[in-house]
């Protein structure tokens, strides 16, 4: 986050949503595309499964894992990371915020939203004779990479946003709600990026070229903040929990 976009210009609604579209939002869909391209190429490979996966964290699917099984997970596969890291994706996809990952939960970081490819993968078995191949547990690996460092990508993005901003977390919600629904959907976040037309160009333009685009961006946005719930709303508490800090003591 560059020096010059740490404060918004005025304490106003329009100069504080500007600010969290340049610093915050907008860095959001950047991030959630790059993270679902990964899922895709891995979800792809016909020797992957699910269970295969959760196994490099526990010996049974009813397990739920807390941050040490993932820091040891992690370090299986050859990815470092530590406790702040862990509890940083613990807090992304933890749906019941029991501070653990069910199977499904930990699923959630491996599935695409493309909802064909979601299904293929959600019924594959896994096999009992072989593993991952190596470039299966490669992209495996590139994936998990790319979510931890995502996720200090994000707490970095929810401190600045609790340093800097002038307005609540709730009356930025408000502004947001404009039909007074008490939740948002893409239909808001659409009409709020709509509304700066230079900072979304691209995002138009590629939405242009491919009507998908736009659609994926927005959907991870919705899904990072309800926690991959399939209802297409964001409450009020989702929203506030989605940009206040998970790992204060450390600075991102």
């Amino acid at each position: 986050m560059s020096a010059a976009g740490q404060h918004p210009s005025g304490s106003d609604a329009e100069a504080c949503l500007e600010w969290l579209n340049r610093n915050c939002f907008r860095e959001i869909t950047s991030i959630e595309k790059a993270i679902e391209e990964r899922k895709v190429a891995l979800c792809e490979r016909s020797d992957f499964t699910l269970e295969t996966a959760f196994t490099c964290f526990a010996e049974s699917t009813v397990v739920r894992l807390g941050v040490n099984d993932l820091v040891h997970g992690f370090d299986r596969l050859g990815v470092t990371s530590d406790q702040a890291d862990a509890r940083l994706i613990i807090s992304r996809f933890d749906a019941d915020e029991d501070m653990r990952l069910s199977f499904w939960e930990f699923a959630n970081m491996m599935l695409p939203m493309e909802a064909s490819l979601r299904d293929d993968v959600e019924r594959r078995s896994r096999s009992r004779d072989y593993g991952l191949t190596a470039e299966t547990k490669m992209l495996l690996k590139t994936l998990i990479r790319q979510s931890i460092d995502a996720e200090c990508m994000v707490e970095s993005m929810r401190q600045q946003v609790e340093k800097s901003m002038p307005m609540s977390l709730r009356s930025i919600f408000d502004e947001l709600d404009w039909l007074k629904r008490g939740f948002l959907t893409s239909s808001e976040f659409r009409r709020y990026f709509d509304g700066y037309l230079d900072e979304t160009a691209q995002l138009r333009q590629q939405a242009t070229r491919n009507q998908q685009t736009g659609q994926v961006e927005l959907e991870g946005l919705l899904r990072r903040f309800n926690r991959d719930k399939l209802n297409g709303r964001v409450s009020l508490p989702e929203f506030m929990d989605a940009l206040t800090p998970k790992c204060p003591e450390k600075q991102f």
